[in-house]
């Protein structure tokens, strides 16, 4: 490892952590609320296909972080 790698792993493992917390506040129910700011609301079926989605982008990128993170390590 070189001397910036300690630091680049910290940052791995922070971002990791921090997409972790996301999933679980996305996935906790009553934290998504369908109401925008000005009002207007977006229907729950569509919300709820959103956040799904978001939640599996985050997955994607904690698995990729993962997978660089393994080969710092390695």
């Amino acid at each position: 490892m070189t001397d910036s790698d300690p630091a680049l792993l910290e940052w791995i493992r922070r971002d990791i952590e921090r997409l972790e917390d996301s999933i679980a506040f996305l996935s906790h129910p009553g934290n998504v609320v369908g109401e925008l700011a000005d009002g207007k609301t977006i229907d729950e079926e569509d919300l709820r296909r959103q956040t799904d989605e978001i939640i599996e982008r985050y997955k994607t990128q904690i698995a990729m972080l993962q997978r660089l993170e393994k080969r710092l390590t390695d």
